[in-house]
């Protein structure tokens, strides 16, 4: 209960911020409008806090980032104290790849901050910068802090589970799925505990949970190569081949049937590559790189 109060504290705090913006007429805006009546306002009526980091986020939007940079750090330098320009500059920082400028940010904004929905968030950006950078340990460190003021978070809950994959800690990532997926339900999270049990070898409950999919659901293909792979795992090759030729034929109806999205040539070439049938691979990821041109073009 106290967590979700301290992030309904720090979420209130920044919808409010929105509001008053909304209430102004430039939040629905184009980002070039908005920019040009944040800077009228500013011009006539000062620059404040709120109003910078407002203007560095839509200078963001259109790719102005040393404009953005330069915002949030006159923002922290009029009030050294506005937390959200600090979470905001390491978001910067992390969107432009410079994780460990992103993580002085969080440090700095760390030691200003009172609010714990704010430190909170902060952990959170620390445990995404060290991750980038390489430091695993840190990273679970980060991110357990961030979880305990608000354990709900879907993709704190995430970001925790791949750290302690990339650190082989494959028990207490299915501790920590199994937890979340029991208190929240989301598919997502379900995908999650199914690998999780899959790399901690936990082979009767992952498929266990996979054959509950494929009884539900309509398309099965995703599921026919989810337990194909967990069957490749346990070295059993003639249900993995079975499975991938099932997913093989319900991809080429579907494909035959629509215009197809690009996940099902991308689920057609796992399953080609399991039941190893490599000319159809090859066809496929022709296919796949005619789809991404087309796209760009």
């Amino acid at each position: 209960m106290e967590s979700s109060l301290l992030m309904v504290s720090y979420i209130y705090r920044v919808w409010f911020v929105l509001f008053v913006l909304a209430g102004t007429g430039w939040a629905h805006e184009s980002p070039n409008s908005a920019i040009d009546e944040l800077s009228h306002i500013m011009a006539t009526s000062g620059p404040t806090p709120e109003l910078l980091v407002e203007r560095a986020y839509e200078y963001r939007s259109i790719g102005e980032l040393h404009l953005a940079a330069m915002d949030l750090k006159f923002s922290i330098h009029k009030s050294p104290d506005y937390d959200a320009a600090y979470v905001a500059l390491a978001k910067l920082y992390l969107h432009d790849k410079e994780p460990a400028k992103a993580l002085v940010a969080v440090v700095k904004g760390g030691e200003y901050t009172h609010d714990k929905g704010v430190e909170a968030h902060l952990n959170a950006l620390a445990a995404e910068c060290h991750e980038r950078m390489g430091n695993p340990d840190k990273a679970l460190i980060a991110i357990s802090k961030a979880l305990v003021y608000f354990d709900t978070e879907l993709n704190w809950i995430l970001t925790k589970c791949r750290v302690l994959k990339s650190l082989g800690k494959h028990k207490e990532r299915v501790q920590v799925a199994h937890k979340a997926f029991k208190d929240n339900g989301a598919v997502v999270l379900g995908i999650e505990l199914i690998e999780a049990l899959c790399d901690a070898e936990e082979y009767d409950e992952c498929l266990e949970r996979i054959n509950g999919y494929i009884a539900k659901r309509r398309f099965k293909a995703e599921w026919y190569l989810r337990r194909a792979e967990v069957y490749r795992a346990m070295g059993d090759v003639s249900r993995m081949q079975a499975d991938g030729k099932l997913a093989v034929d319900e991809l080429l109806g579907r494909i035959e049937a629509t215009k197809p999205a690009m996940h099902l040539y991308e689920d057609l070439l796992r399953a080609y590559t399991l039941i190893g049938n490599e000319k159809g691979s090859a066809e496929i990821k022709l296919k796949i790189d005619e789809l991404k041109k087309s796209v760009k073009g």
